[in-house]
């Protein structure tokens, strides 16, 4: 069976229950959209435009979203936990990535620790 530990480490993750066990870890995606109309959700800051590509890449750190220059990133496997964001040498802990070029559309986006969000 090809369940969600063959794809993620799941053991930290905040969802993990959207995951059911001895299940395909496809089969998650029929319960997705009831889970997340009971999730809360953070307002994107201002400067980020809902359809329009971001023009710099963006940290999320907590509930902060931080402009990446001055950051140092290191990609791992961002499904095995690899994505590690360091500022002034320390390791910001849970932080996320969006890369410039990115496009975020409406209001409901929650964005996980540890995600790296591609342009496309």
């Amino acid at each position: 069976m090809l369940g969600a530990e063959v794809f993620f480490d799941i053991s930290s993750f905040d969802h993990k229950e959207i995951f059911r066990e001895n299940s395909a870890v496809w089969e998650s995606l029929t319960l997705l959209k009831e889970y997340m109309m009971d999730q809360r959700f953070l307002p994107l800051p201002e400067d980020i435009v809902s359809g329009v590509p971001l023009s710099q890449p963006i940290v999320v750190a907590g509930n902060e979203f931080i402009p990446a220059a001055g950051f140092t990133l290191e990609i791992g496997s961002v499904t095995k936990g690899g994505l590690r964001i360091y500022r002034n040498g320390e390791i910001i802990e849970g932080a996320s990535l969006i890369m410039a070029g990115a496009v975020l559309t409406g209001n409901r986006i929650r964005i996980g620790r540890g995600a790296l969000i591609e342009t496309g």
